[in-house]
């Protein structure tokens, strides 16, 4: 039987979950409230989500350009407006969608879930954001 792993998509600052199967997309509100409640029955947001301690979770970042906002040539400071998105696999969330009426897809809040400790470092302000404070609020 083949596991059907998560990934996760932070897309200005709210993570949209997708899980890939082969399965068709049934949706049953039903089907889904059952995987939620399994999965995330053991699940502790606090520790990094794998099997085994020793493997390591790739984290894939990538910043988009969206708008130049300012430049100050002088002080050289740009200001930009800019798009993040983190993939990466949760090994822990996983389910057999025949199991669940053939569901393969849904929405987890970020809140619910772990998520990398990935800081943005503004040297202008020298201050730092958190990507956790951003899903936070």
């Amino acid at each position: 039987m083949a596991r059907y792993f998560v990934r996760r998509k932070l897309v200005t600052m709210v993570i949209y979950m997708t899980l890939l199967t082969m399965g068709g997309h049934v949706r049953s509100q039903s089907n889904e409230k059952k995987i939620i409640d399994v999965i995330l029955a053991d699940y502790d947001k606090r520790v990094r989500p794998v099997s085994v301690d020793s493997t390591v979770t790739m984290v894939t970042l990538d910043l988009t350009l969206t708008h130049i906002i300012d430049m100050q040539n002088k002080k050289q400071v740009l200001n930009m407006l800019v798009y993040m998105t983190l993939v990466w696999e949760d090994e822990l969330l996983h389910w057999y969608p025949p199991d669940y009426g053939n569901v393969d897809r849904i929405v987890i809040p970020a809140s619910d879930i772990w998520i990398p400790d990935i800081r943005l470092w503004n040297r202008c302000c020298h201050s730092y954001y958190s990507i956790v404070n951003f899903i936070a609020a």
